[in-house]
């Protein structure tokens, strides 16, 4: 009777654990023992079957507590290997236990750099060049969307440098004056597309006396394309482009989104926060304009208007919550909508903010990372048309 009880369930529910109220083991299926890669031994504590000695078992405390959860958590047995887990409370009213699915990363390792984390094979490999190239004084320079975490790479960059006891020193080149190269830090020039003609030259000069500051730039653009348009210097992008970096976008990582998400949420609540699979399908499907940044905005907004211990779908923004209009036509496989033929990638965003936030400019702008004014002035610079 066990057996039949136990290919049903698999047959219903795929890869999962039943758990009694007391955390054990009463139904193991087939699929889950496939991917947990060992038979889960019926009548043993979850916790030690999914967790192990570790002294950090927050799945275990979650479900102790009565919380739903979902995470990615080392693989049992493994040392290399993750696994997703989402735990669902059975019983109406009283608890009288938990189905507990199954499934395996399919993105591998979780790798950290400084705040900074991934499991998307491209990111790693951003990372193991910044581990190389960080020791050296050669220019960097950072190419990524708006806020998709160019200033925080850049810092990673000087704590693995031999200047991380010097400082730090950030210049944002859209509001920038003379801009200061004296001392033996960082100097991290942001938005470096946006310095005047005179500004321009200037650094040039500066850059070919010699510094002992190491220059690292940033832009959400290709400097080639600005070079060839005649708004940037070929000799200065020369100089400043020793070493490049470019940095994946969001809507382009999507087993990122969940993990960062996590990461935010435990942030802001103090503690693990379970998240809807409804709700986990929008932050997924979502094109993330603003990137990271937005994302923690998202996040900051559920958390303050959530009244139960796990995320819904009904706790995020509405241009989350609804599904893509009618105004947009969604490319399956590339989370992005199709723009209008020529189109630049950044009045891509644009628009796409405008379309979701029902042409609101301000709330777009809060989209993209941006200020109000900011938004107006690229929309005035860019070939817009509304």
């Amino acid at each position: 009777m066990q057996a039949l009880y136990t290919a049903l369930v698999g047959n219903i529910v795929g890869a999962a654990l039943v758990l009694d109220h007391e955390l054990r083991i009463r139904i193991a299926t087939r699929e889950a023992n496939d991917v947990l890669g060992f038979e889960a031994p019926v009548g043993a504590s979850a916790a030690t079957v999914l967790c192990g000695d570790r002294v950090k078992k927050p799945l275990a405390e979650a479900l102790l507590a009565g919380t739903p959860f979902s995470a990615v958590i080392p693989r049992p047995r493994t040392t290399d290997e993750q696994l997703r887990v989402r735990a669902e409370p059975v019983g109406d009213g009283a608890l009288y236990g938990w189905i507990v699915y199954l499934a395996p990363t399919t993105a591998g390792e979780i790798v950290e750099l400084d705040g900074i984390v991934t499991c998307d094979p491209r990111m790693k490999e951003l990372f193991r060049i910044v581990e190389k190239v960080a020791g050296g004084d050669m220019p960097i320079h950072i190419r990524g969307e708006t806020g998709a975490g160019k200033e925080l790479l850049a810092r990673a960059i000087h704590e693995r440098s031999s200047r991380r006891g010097a400082p730090f020193c950030v210049i944002r080149c859209a509001s920038a004056g003379a801009i200061d190269l004296d001392g033996d830090g960082t100097v991290f020039l942001d938005d470096i597309t946006k310095l005047s003609t005179e500004q321009q030259t200037s650094l040039l000069r500066a850059l070919e006396a010699g510094v002992g500051v190491r220059i690292i730039s940033a832009t959400d653009r290709v400097l080639r394309d600005e070079v060839d348009a005649g708004k940037f210097r070929a000799d200065l992008m020369f100089r400043l482009t020793v070493i490049p970096l470019v940095i994946p976008p969001f809507r382009e990582r999507p087993a990122d989104v969940l993990l960062v998400a996590q990461r935010f949420l435990e942030e802001l609540r103090g503690k693990h926060v379970a998240i809807d699979p409804a709700a986990e399908a929008a932050l997924v499907r979502y094109r993330w304009p603003g990137n990271v940044r937005e994302l923690r905005n998202v996040l900051s907004y559920a958390t303050t208007v959530a009244e139960g211990p796990a995320l819904r779908l009904v706790d995020l923004p509405p241009e989350l919550a609804t599904p893509p209009s009618g105004h947009e036509l969604y490319v399956a496989g590339t989370g992005e909508t199709a723009g209008r033929a020529g189109e630049t990638p950044e009045v891509r965003r644009i628009r796409d903010a405008l379309v979701r936030t029902g042409g609101n400019r301000e709330r777009a702008a809060k989209l993209l990372g941006l200020s109000r004014v900011t938004l107006w002035r690229r929309m005035r610079d860019l070939p817009f048309d509304e």
